[in-house]
């Protein structure tokens, strides 16, 4: 096989993985082959405790518990990598001299008792807080990598982070298209992803105005704070939320202000692909706040984009396609686009049906 043809299948296995995440494994394991290494892709929550393998090859998996209990946290390599432009490929010895190496808890505890000798990795960030790293291992007798194989390996890094990029960001549209029915109603105020730890996945434009200002919420170090919080009554909520999958309703007061905040608790993602640690959504409304319109709605529920949503609302006026595209001065090809766009998001295939949908939801 060329060295072309084996790149470009590669590559399309690295995008395939985007909407079938179980590909990582067959990344590893083809990735592992060609530079005749043992292979680990995990990611990281860089401000909790958060980590999970994401695939791996030729590791036993005790090796792998221990290094995500302990190893991480002494790996002398890790904190070398943070003065390296993101994404950029190293070999262990590019970072730091052999015979260092060589007298570290790090090597002589857990890479020498699986006779693993060399190792090149890289790491990126897929999310806010949240890292990928991708490493290779192998033994003495096989050399170090050399410069064409981490060429080879650099030149598969920018896929493999888009990839890994959309494949969060679909994730996270997931965990808030499955908050349900129940948070809809709620879906005009400020909404955070957060783990166990407090830790923040995303948030939408509204919970971003909201931590600048440092009222009800601030971030720190990727961790959602709440100083109205003092009694733990919202650790305690998201504790129960993650433990029993059941939705929490309580008040906060903000400290600054004195105005009161609704705040709903919601399961997010119980099974997310990228983290260990279940997700939760956070919605935080002052009474004030203006309830969603029907359409707004709609487009929470089934993540529209602004365009889909006003062709939405248009069809379901009594506007026409051809209608439609003129008055907006829109071609018909492009609104026809954002039509099957909208039919493939909420599982329709005739504008009658999806009309029909669209009524239902606003009488709900």
């Amino acid at each position: 096989m060329n060295s072309d043809k084996r790149f470009s299948e590669l590559i399309e296995l690295i995008y395939q993985a985007t909407l079938e995440p179980e590909a990582w494994a067959l990344v590893s394991e083809q990735t592992g082959r060609l530079l005749k290494s043992s292979v680990a892709l995990f990611v990281q929550d860089m401000n909790s405790p958060d980590f999970k393998i994401l695939s791996q090859r030729n590791f036993e998996q005790e090796a792998l518990e221990r290094y995500g209990q302990y190893f991480y946290k002494i790996n002398p390599l890790i904190p070398l990598t943070f003065d390296l432009p993101e994404g950029a490929v190293s070999s262990i010895g590019g970072l730091i001299p052999r015979e260092r190496i060589d007298k570290t808890e790090y090597y002589n505890d857990w890479m020498r008792p699986q006779g693993l000798y060399h190792s090149c990795g890289t790491s990126f960030r897929i999310a806010s807080g949240t890292s990928m790293f991708l490493t290779y291992h192998r033994a003495r007798p096989l050399g170090e990598y050399s410069a064409e194989t981490l060429s080879f390996f650099q030149s598969l890094v920018p896929h493999v982070r888009r990839a890994a990029t959309i494949g969060k960001k679909l994730d996270y549209e997931k965990a808030f298209s499955s908050a349900g029915r129940l948070a809809l109603d709620r879906i005009a105020g400020a909404a955070l992803l957060l783990t166990r730890s407090g830790a923040v996945t995303d948030m939408t434009p509204e919970a971003q105005r909201l931590v600048q200002e440092e009222t009800i919420v601030r971030v720190r170090f990727g961790r959602a704070e709440f100083p109205s919080d003092t009694d733990g009554t919202l650790k305690r909520h998201l504790k129960t939320v993650i433990d029993t999958r059941a939705a929490s309703e309580f008040s906060m007061v903000c400290h600054k202000t004195g105005q009161t905040y609704s705040a709903l608790l919601t399961p997010a993602s119980e099974h997310s692909y990228w983290l260990g640690s279940p997700e939760v959504l956070l919605i935080l409304r002052t009474p004030q706040s203006p309830a969603p319109s029907a359409v707004e709605a709609f487009r929470a529920r089934f993540m529209l984009s602004r365009a889909e949503s006003r062709l939405l609302e248009a069809l379901v006026g009594g506007a026409t396609l051809a209608g439609y595209a003129e008055e907006n001065s829109l071609s018909r090809n492009t609104v026809k686009t954002q039509l099957q766009s909208i039919f493939a998001k909420t599982g329709t295939s005739r504008q009658a049906d999806l009309i029909r949908l669209a009524m239902r939801a606003s009488l709900a």
